[in-house]
């Protein structure tokens, strides 16, 4: 399904081959009462907008593709940890993990595993950033 800003490049695009010359397309904006020049910069400038704004949408689609991909990687991870014989203690210890605020002996299973995935995500995540 098309967007509005792919709709509106496709009537650009068709409006500019339906008029076949220049000349043809200033007459025919001003019998209209349009101002030819402004009309070719407000559509350009739209087009620019268009552009970027797709560009974004993509450049957002691929971050959250990578994020998906990442916290995968992390769950994976976990699930690895929790399979073998596993102390959540001793693991923050080694890695020099400070739990501000919660006593970790208190925390159950579920908390642990979802600790652990934020863990590996942003551990991942600034592999990624630093790589």
């Amino acid at each position: 399904m098309k967007s509005a800003d792919e709709k509106l490049i496709k009537l650009i695009d068709e409006y500019c081959l339906y008029h076949s010359s220049d000349q043809e397309s200033e007459n025919t904006l001003r019998e209209a009462g349009l101002d030819p020049d402004q009309v070719v910069n407000e559509t350009l400038l739209q087009i620019k907008r268009i552009r970027m704004k797709l560009e974004a949408e993509s450049t957002q689609k691929n971050f959250l593709e990578l994020r998906k991909n990442l916290l995968q990687r992390a769950k994976s991870e976990v699930d690895k940890l929790l399979s073998s014989e596993f102390d959540f203690g001793q693991f923050l210890k080694t890695n020099n993990i400070n739990l501000a605020y919660r006593n970790f002996e208190t925390m159950n299973e579920a908390e642990i595993r979802e600790f652990l995935e934020r863990y590996f995500l942003l551990k991942y995540q600034n592999e990624q950033n630093e790589g």
